[in-house]
């Protein structure tokens, strides 16, 4: 791991986050002689670069203009990372300030080594409630976001106080998504209402089903679009329950007014 930051223990603060997250995600996964319920798959990389600017972005496509002949681009990409074949192997750069480095890093271990074989929707829940644990963030988001948006909706802060406020006014209100739908969310356009219930949810399965959490993740396909009738059927032989039985639970914990949840984080 390299940056450009001028503090010379910058890179290895960067990869003790990474060591951090790999330690958590080997817990929930298998973190017990019972509980080796999941495989850890990731892709793993050589190297990882930390850049802080858009100038050292450019400059550092300017210096390797292989990299954009390779990946047919004219210019350096406008995404925040980008990955490549480097002489070592596999190398991924990134772009951000230095205050999001612990976020970035604990999303892409949680993405490189579980999510990214699961189902999309169910996913991305994961990678954020694995930042919220660690460092209490969500700032790090994979998939591109809606190109439209209702035009009095506003962006939510990527905090999750605000995420549990968001929640539990959609509850009472009876305007939170079906979780029958949250499994069929895809990276291409994820919104922000799926997002917020994806992550809160994965976080009670977790912890309300610590055995076999992971079996309607990696049930659910991952190379097209479930219908509600499987996503219902999935979770009736993995949580020996109904769907709507489960999300009623989910939801008395989300809502923050009933005792178990005083009792947790989502009392408020």
């Amino acid at each position: 791991m390299w940056t450009t930051s001028p503090a010379a223990d910058t890179a290895g603060k960067a990869a003790e986050w990474a060591e951090r997250a790999q330690e958590l995600l080997d817990f929930v996964l298998v973190g017990g002689p019972q509980r080796r319920v999941a495989r850890i798959d990731g892709k793993p990389v050589a190297w990882v670069g930390l850049l802080r600017t858009d100038a050292e972005w450019t400059s550092f496509f300017a210096a390797n203009p292989e990299l954009l002949r390779k990946a047919k681009l004219e210019a350096a990409p406008d995404s925040g990372s980008f990955r490549f074949q480097s002489s070592q192997g596999t190398a991924e750069v990134f772009r951000h300030g230095e205050s999001l480095d612990a976020d970035n890093i604990i999303a892409h271990v949680a993405m490189w080594g579980f999510a990214s074989q699961q189902n999309e929707g169910l996913g991305q829940g994961f990678v954020h409630v694995m930042t919220s644990l660690l460092v209490g963030t969500t700032w790090t988001w994979f998939g591109a976001e809606p190109k439209t948006r209702a035009a009095n909706q506003k962006p939510l802060p990527r905090d999750e106080k605000a995420w549990d406020q968001r929640l539990r006014e959609e509850i009472r209100a009876g305007k939170d998504w079906p979780l029958v739908q949250v499994p069929r969310e895809t990276l291409s356009s994820f919104r922000e209402i799926v997002r917020v219930k994806s992550w809160s949810f994965v976080l009670w399965l977790m912890a309300r089903y610590p055995d076999n959490w992971t079996r309607a993740l990696q049930a659910l396909p991952t190379d097209k679009n479930p219908m509600p009738e499987q996503v219902e059927k999935v979770f009736l032989q993995d949580f020996g329950m109904p769907l709507q039985q489960i999300e009623a639970e989910w939801r008395e914990w989300a809502r923050g007014d009933s005792a178990l949840a005083k009792a947790t984080r989502s009392s408020g």
